[in-house]
């Protein structure tokens, strides 16, 4: 079964080794989360599942999943230094509204690096690298954008198709295609390092 599972509110775990389970290493339904400081690995399914609103996940290590490495469906949610690694889908991956991320580390994702679906998400020191598609993926309105480093992504370094986004002073290098692709109006790019990416593959349209 899965490693923790728990159906209700304001669920913690801290300090915890949870690994080879034989589905979803913590899949977790309802608001209020609190992971912090879990070492979470080798599942086959996600590493982490949240079903919830408000949830707050910092210092874990989340590698080898068979899925998705963070997974998290509700609006609100804080990420703070965690490492994902290694996930057979996409990194992290948030549907929701007002999300937060700082100074996580993202590594060799056979998917996208992040992803969000929703408005107003934040992302600051993050670092974002050796994804199998793209690095970033957002899909919503008012994004910003601080600090980050993605690089040597198989596609975008950065994809967004939203409204006025802010990409401000980010490293966006050796990305296999373009560093930054954007479908908006009124966004700001501003004092960024683009180095080293390469070309769009196709003019296919955009995939949310």
């Amino acid at each position: 079964g899965h490693g923790f599972l728990v159906l209700g509110d304001t669920a913690g775990l801290s300090g915890n080794i949870i690994g080879e389970n034989s589905l979803d290493g913590v899949r977790l339904g309802g608001d209020h989360a609190s992971l912090v400081n879990n070492q979470i690995r080798n599942h086959p399914g996600y590493g982490v599942v949240i079903l919830g609103n408000s949830s707050n996940l910092q210092g874990n290590i989340v590698e080898d999943s068979g899925g998705i490495g963070v997974r998290i469906d509700g609006n609100t949610a804080t990420l703070t230094e965690n490492e994902v690694r290694r996930s057979d889908g996409n990194g992290i991956q948030i549907v929701g509204h007002d999300g937060t991320l700082t100074g996580n580390q993202v590594r060799e994702s056979d998917g996208h690096g992040l992803v969000f679906q929703g408005n107003r998400f934040n992302l600051s020191g993050n670092s974002v690298a050796s994804s199998a598609g793209e690095g970033v993926r957002i899909v919503g309105d008012n994004s910003v954008l601080n600090g980050n480093v993605i690089r040597e992504n198989d596609g975008y370094g950065l994809r967004i198709q939203g409204d006025e986004a802010l990409i401000r002073e980010n490293q966006i290098l050796a990305n296999r295609s373009d560093g930054i692709w954007i479908r908006s109006l009124e966004s700001v790019v501003s004092a960024n390092q683009i180095e080293g990416n390469g070309g769009c593959p196709s003019a296919a349209p955009f995939e949310a």
